[in-house]
């Protein structure tokens, strides 16, 4: 492992499937603490879902006037997670949704923003995506389900990837958590090959393969892997 790996935490936005995105104050204050003691260079804070609001708490909505609540050292980037599909309506971009939801980076408490679709998909999330770079947003492709593809399959997508300028970073998740270790070191190597930015890794446990894996993946040339609180 010859160069510095960057962490992004997403804690409390995969952490929310279990608590409907609602966590004690107290209790993130610590988090946030103990990520910049840890250098961790990036937490995901949680989702900007645009619907069902009543429903779900304040960690799937992330407005702005919450974020601004939070103990937010300098230094620690901040990203929310997106669902593509929410703002498309029978594969059209919802513009309204994206000006109703989102403000131009500068004017903005978060970094970036993560982008996740289908892996079969992907293309619906172009104009998205360069709508959102457009306004000074970082923004990380999260590639879903991105199992058991063959390799000519992750060519094909990543290099069309590559040529929209508006992603930073290209990320495959391990959706189902079936990858194994030779799995995520030969997908790395084809998304390095074929991307021309960075590439991240969301990689699940449930095999008990998350640890290993994401040292395959940072073995092979991975810029980005993510992680949780004690591997959650």
């Amino acid at each position: 492992m010859k160069k510095k790996i960057k962490i992004l935490d997403c804690t409390l936005r995969d952490g929310g499937y279990y608590t409907n995105w609602n966590f004690k104050k107290n209790i993130v204050d610590k988090y946030l603490l103990a990520l910049t003691e840890a250098n961790i260079d990036a937490i995901e804070l949680g989702y900007r879902f645009i619907g069902q609001k009543d429903s779900i708490g304040a960690y799937a909505k992330l407005e702005e006037s919450f974020i601004k609540t939070l103990k937010i050292k300098k230094g620690l980037k901040k990203y929310i997670m997106i669902n593509s599909a929410e703002f498309l309506e029978n594969n059209n971009i919802k513009l309204k949704a994206i000006e109703k939801n989102f403000k131009n980076q500068n004017t903005s408490l978060i970094d970036g923003i993560r982008i996740a679709v289908n892996i079969n998909e992907y293309k619906y999330s172009k104009k998205l995506s360069n709508i959102l770079s457009s306004m000074g947003y970082k923004i990380c492709l999260n590639l879903m389900q991105a199992s058991n593809k063959k390799n000519d399959y992750y060519k094909k997508i990543v290099s069309n990837i590559s040529s929209w300028s508006s992603i930073d970073v290209l990320y495959f998740a391990d959706s189902f958590g079936n990858m194994y270790p030779k799995d995520v070191e030969n997908i790395t190597k084809i998304f390095k090959k074929n991307f021309n930015k960075e590439v991240g890794a969301h990689l699940h446990n449930n095999k008990g393969f998350g640890l290993i894996n994401s040292i395959y993946a940072a073995n092979a040339g991975i810029d980005w892997i993510d992680s949780t609180i004690l591997g959650m």
